[in-house]
């Protein structure tokens, strides 16, 4: 009808909850997950394309998580935390010593972060490109899937695949690698 017609986003979310004698407060995790997800909402916001399959987030998997790791990394920006992160009796901001601090720790332990993607990567495909039905040990298997990106001693008794649910569930078969792809184009932004 030519009608432009506006698409409804919404965020939902599971914050902290408040307490009797505390407001809900908001962990930094917390924070980071909002703007991931509210980067998520933008994109569908902003979405304006005569075909749904090339509209918001019905796009290619790397591009999907490109705006919502953009907005990730608001998180440590102190021009932005200075617009909200305020001590909730107090109203004083947050102050800059602890930003330099959440900027040391977003540092800290990024190239295990980095090879703990690529091991999902590597089990999503190990999953995917098989040629024959799967009727061995999933434990052995997804650790000689994923041996070359550990670097650190699994757990005994844990298996990533049986609760895998982005690969298995979630519409992300073999195609879970688009993380570390969006990382790249994030940077790249």
């Amino acid at each position: 009808t030519g009608e432009n017609s506006l698409p409804h986003v919404s965020v939902v979310m599971n914050f902290t909850k408040p307490t009797e004698s505390k407001p809900a407060l908001l962990t930094y995790d917390e924070v980071e997950t909002f703007l991931h997800e509210f980067g998520h909402a933008l994109h569908g916001m902003f979405a304006n394309s005569t075909y749904q399959s090339l509209s918001g987030t019905n796009v290619y998997w790397d591009f999907v998580e490109l705006p919502s790791q953009i907005m990730e990394n608001f998180g440590i920006e102190k021009e932005f935390l200075h617009t909200f992160a305020n001590h909730y009796q107090t109203g004083e901001p947050l102050p800059d010593e602890l930003i330099s601090r959440l900027v040391d720790a977003s540092n800290f332990n990024v190239a295990y972060a980095c090879l703990r993607q690529v091991s999902f990567g590597l089990l999503d495909m190990a999953w995917y490109t098989r040629n024959t039905p799967f009727e061995g040990d999933v434990k052995a298997y997804e650790r000689q899937a994923w041996a070359q990106a550990q670097i650190l001693p699994t757990v005994l008794e844990t298996c990533m695949s049986t609760q895998f649910s982005h690969i298995f569930a979630g519409g992300y078969s073999a195609g879970y690698y688009s993380y570390k792809w969006a990382e790249v184009l994030d940077a790249d932004a």
